[in-house]
């Protein structure tokens, strides 16, 4: 049965209306799963028989509820005796009467409680099956209904149905539980990291490090030594940069990066004094812009130092720049779409900042053309904002995800901010929301064949993510990351925004 049929059937039993045609397979298949309950005529009248005793069932229980409140109040009035001045006064045969008395008492209530559990429990179960006769409908010589488990199955199928129709019901549940469970390996492995960095790492936000995390749970490899050059990387560039922020960006790319640390270190110091003395790009900003650079690299060990001087005549924002420019795309195509994507915020009302000029480069340098964003860009905003102050980068990123619709991209987030939030504790929403957009973001059209869900999100060629902030927290200097550091934006637009984004990638993007 492929994924049409399965959500035919599943409409007709959500609507209650007859199925003609449904066999015995299919049936078969939708009950393996707990889709759909499906009784015989004679299944059907014994689960009605057994219902029909839940009257008795709570009569009984309300009269041992009462059998058990009068004991209490025996065994209460016998221990009052027990503890009264008088019954020091007494003989010791009648100390031993009220010894014996309570003694009786409580095990008539222990017997009570046994049976009041019990009785609770077969009302539990009789209730359960009311529930399901309830759901049921004859249809033919049997009784069908729908499950719990069948609505949400018609209602993600219904989502991905563009998609899916042709795949069989058994393919598409082994697709979905493959996400889940890299999903819920990434949460792990994220919890991992954090339990590894957090005492070496002082006076760094734990928002911020849970971001390294993530992205580090995402790149295979030996996890510890990732570890322990993070915290190397960290404790050196804190002496080259003032900004915690750049410091950060660079110490995870650093540890990611297959490269003898000593010589990365010195690269990345050098590239610093360039891009800050030859590219005139403000101290505060100077680190991060070099980490994206060294990301940027090509084969022959150059940076793309004469890209970035162009985007830079194109954006203030030298974020939006850096991103443009270590992406190996035709520049006019980039700076057209990028153009657009700018035209389209602007007809949204949306003015300039440092959130449409990052959300546009983003954009920019996906394989989705500009006219094509536009509807389901627009869905998307409209689902993250209600969480989000400032969703437009956000939206961008989850809008880049090509294989994915508007409404699948935001079931996806969801499923990714339900399971890091199972492992990942006293997270501010927006934060958990945003390491679900880097956990979910880097799946792309030749990383996923057939338009599946089966391809890993890890080590796909570019991923981003972002780190917003809620309403409580409106303004933030802002971050852009690559492989998941930040650095702390200065560009023409001044002062503090709220962008905050990931990025990894290069030049082979």
């Amino acid at each position: 049965m492929n994924c049409a049929r399965a959500q035919a059937i599943l409409n007709s039993l959500n609507i209650k209306q007859e199925i003609a045609d449904l066999n015995e397979q299919e049936g078969t298949e939708l009950k393996q799963i707990g889709a759909a309950n499906i009784f015989s005529e004679a299944e059907y009248k014994s689960l009605s028989d057994e219902v029909a005793r839940l009257g008795d069932a709570q009569t009984a229980e309300y009269a041992d509820r009462k059998s058990l409140g009068d004991e209490k109040i025996l065994e209460f009035e016998s221990e009052k005796k027990e503890q009264s001045i008088s019954f020091h006064l007494r003989g010791e045969q009648k100390k031993e009467e009220i010894r014996a008395e309570i003694s009786d008492e409580n095990s008539k209530i222990k017997e009570y409680s046994s049976k009041l559990a019990e009785d609770q429990s077969v009302i539990a179960n009789l209730i359960s099956k009311k529930t399901v006769m309830e759901s049921l409908y004859k249809n033919g010589n049997y009784y069908v209904g729908m499950t719990t488990t069948g609505k949400a199955l018609l209602s993600n199928l219904t989502l991905k149905m563009y998609r899916v129709s042709d795949i069989a019901l058994s393919d598409y549940q082994i697709q979905e539980k493959a996400v889940d469970d890299e999903l819920t390996e990434i949460a792990k492995d994220s919890v991992l990291h954090f339990g590894r960095l957090n005492p070496s790492m002082e006076n760094v936000d734990e928002s911020h490090l849970w971001s390294v995390c993530v992205g580090l749970s995402k790149i295979e490899g030996d996890a510890i030594a990732m570890d322990k050059k993070f915290v190397s990387a960290y404790r050196f560039l804190r002496g080259e940069s003032k900004n915690s922020d750049n410091v950060i960006m660079g110490a995870e790319m650093l540890s990611e990066s297959p490269v003898d640390l000593d010589k990365t270190l010195d690269q990345i110091v050098e590239l610093e004094k360039t891009v800050h003395k030859k590219l005139h790009i403000a101290k505060e900003s100077a680190m991060g812009v070099a980490s994206m650079l060294y990301l940027g690299m090509d084969q022959s060990g150059n940076y793309p130092f004469d890209r970035l001087e162009k985007y830079m005549g194109v954006t203030p924002s030298t974020d939006a720049a850096t991103v443009m420019a270590i992406i190996n795309k035709p520049m006019d195509e980039i700076i057209s779409k990028f153009s657009s994507m700018k035209k389209i915020f602007q007809s949204w009302g949306y003015d300039q900042s440092e959130d449409t000029e990052l959300a546009s480069a983003y954009l920019a340098i996906s394989e989705i053309p500009a006219e094509g964003f536009q509807t389901k860009l627009g869905i998307i905003i409209e689902g993250v904002k209600n969480y989000l102050e400032y969703p437009l980068v956000a939206s961008a990123i989850l809008a880049e995800i090509s294989i994915f619709e508007a409404n699948e991209a935001l079931n996806l987030l969801s499923r990714a901010y339900t399971i890091l939030g199972r492992y990942i504790r006293d997270m501010d929403q927006p934060e958990l929301i945003g390491l679900a957009v880097r956990a979910v973001h880097g799946m792309r059209n030749e990383t996923i064949k057939q338009l599946d869900t089966t391809a890993k999100i890890k080590n796909t060629p570019v991923q981003f993510t972002y780190r917003p902030y809620g309403f409580v927290m409106p303004y933030y200097v802002g971050f852009a990351c690559v492989h998941s550091g930040y650095f702390a934006t200065y560009s023409a637009f001044g002062g503090s925004h709220p962008g905050h984004i990931h990025l990894s990638g290069g030049t082979n993007g």
